[in-house]
């Protein structure tokens, strides 16, 4: 790694990942990074410490990352919240839960692809708002702003008697150390006005009223707007809709910065079913693309109609489900051997990871969901220097596949329906002092 890579990696490490030691008056090191997940691990997986101990020698010489939310939060916050270890989720708007899911989802550091298509907008229930005020107290925790989250909705929806009068006062002040994610807390200021868009927004809907799929979207481009995960990362989200939805498909035509910033947390593509779009029906709507000079919606195209994505739209998901995601460094890989040995490193560390299903504030189906899968997500990064493109990735991925199988029935738990992938890595590559993923430098 050059000099100026090497100053970069250690910034984006101490800014990013790098837990404040008050004890020692300093932040961590790389290593002490790198042993505070392996002490985590090997908590939950005693017999497999020794391999552990084997493939985090690689983990500190950065030729294989785990999943950099396990790096971050590894300790008390993932064992507390298993959701933080995984660093995507989706799921579809057909229920007000998805709303205060996504909100814990966000506040933990998952990046949240979300669909707002008609057939599961649709399912949401009219508006029936409560009739009586009450007192609600705002914990301070990630479940504590979710709750705000859902008694507010709650109340719009017939599912509360009582709109919340909130108290913001156990909130702590902006700055405040986060002593089990580390990082500074954001204050209440952020949820504050959060709480405030969204009553706004419902209270222009009557008895009786449906939400639309743009003000869904916006409701959770307002959340993801109040959510400073740990005091470093802020919300990645992904909106889904359907192809002859004209609202979402201008959403971001104009000059909506102004007058509706908040849609500039989400990215935005039309579901297109591979097996019905037409080449004019396409044509037809990427000229309106065209036109809009934004750049958006992107496209995304599925053979199912429930599936979608992750915000980065590299993992294909199951409604109510996580992946998570490893790194394999190749800008410095020059034999087949090589290679493989750290794919099965990378397949190894992430079959651990996907044993955390321990989701205690979301609905059950996301426990299920993701433990049917077990996705894993073994990817590359630094592929434009060029070396490993001469050698076998076939084998390579048959080594993911095989180490996971391993590792997997070891543990108990089920083999991975899929297990690599190429992202985009743009944090991480900057660790490793690479180019990111398969992009050029």
């Amino acid at each position: 790694m050059e000099l100026n890579q090497q100053i970069l990696s250690d910034l984006i490490i101490y800014m990013k990942y790098a837990r404040y030691l008050p004890e020692l008056k300093r932040r961590e090191t790389w290593d002490e990074i790198c042993t505070r997940y392996q002490h985590m691990m090997a908590e939950k997986y005693p017999h497999q410490s020794l391999e552990l101990a084997e493939a985090m020698q690689w983990v500190r010489q950065r030729k294989v990352l785990p999943s950099m939310r396990a790096m971050q939060f590894a300790g008390p916050a993932i064992a507390r919240n298993n959701s933080r270890i995984y660093n995507c989720a989706y799921l579809p708007v057909d229920d007000i839960r998805a709303f205060s899911e996504t909100m814990f989802l966000m506040m933990g550091g998952t990046g949240v692809g979300y669909s707002v298509q008609r057939h599961h907008v649709q399912q949401l229930p009219a508006i029936q708002k409560a009739t009586r005020q009450e007192k609600f107290r705002i914990a301070d925790s990630l479940e504590g702003w979710a709750d705000a989250i859902k008694e507010l909705l709650g109340a719009y929806f017939g599912a509360r008697q009582s709109f919340p009068q909130f108290d913001y006062s156990d909130i702590r002040p902006r700055g405040a150390l986060l002593h089990t994610s580390g990082g500074k807390a954001p204050g209440l200021e952020p949820l504050k006005i959060c709480l405030t868009r969204v009553q706004v927004l419902l209270d222009r809907k009557e008895e009786g009223d449906k939400l639309s799929p743009l003000e869904c979207h916006d409701l959770m481009c307002h959340l993801a707007n109040a959510v400073l995960a740990g005091g470093i990362r802020r919300a990645a989200l992904i909106a889904l809709f359907s192809f002859d939805d004209e609202e979402m498909l201008t959403c971001k035509f104009g000059n909506w910065w102004e007058l509706n910033e908040q849609r500039g947390r989400a990215n935005n593509s039309v579901v297109l079913n591979r097996e019905t779009i037409t080449y004019s029906q396409f044509q037809q709507l990427w000229k309106k693309i065209e036109w809009s000079n934004s750049g958006e919606p992107g496209f995304y195209f599925t053979n199912h109609p429930d599936w979608g994505t992750n915000p980065c739209c590299e993992i294909a998901l199951r409604p109510f489900q996580f992946c998570n995601l490893c790194e394999v460094n190749v800008s410095d890989v020059d034999t087949q051997k090589e290679l493989n040995a750290r794919v099965r490193v990378a397949a190894f560390l992430s079959t651990l990871q996907a044993g955390f299903t321990h989701f205690h504030y979301l609905r059950e189906v996301w426990k299920t969901t993701t433990e049917q899968d077990a996705l894993i997500g073994v990817g590359m990064t630094g592929i434009a220097s060029g070396r490993v493109l001469k050698l076998d990735l076939r084998e390579a991925a048959r080594q993911a596949v095989q180490a996971n199988q391993r590792v997997a029935s070891e543990i108990g738990i089920q083999m991975a329906a899929r297990c690599t992938t190429i992202k985009p890595s743009g944090t991480s590559s900057l660790v490793l002092g690479t180019s990111s993923g398969i992009h050029a430098w």
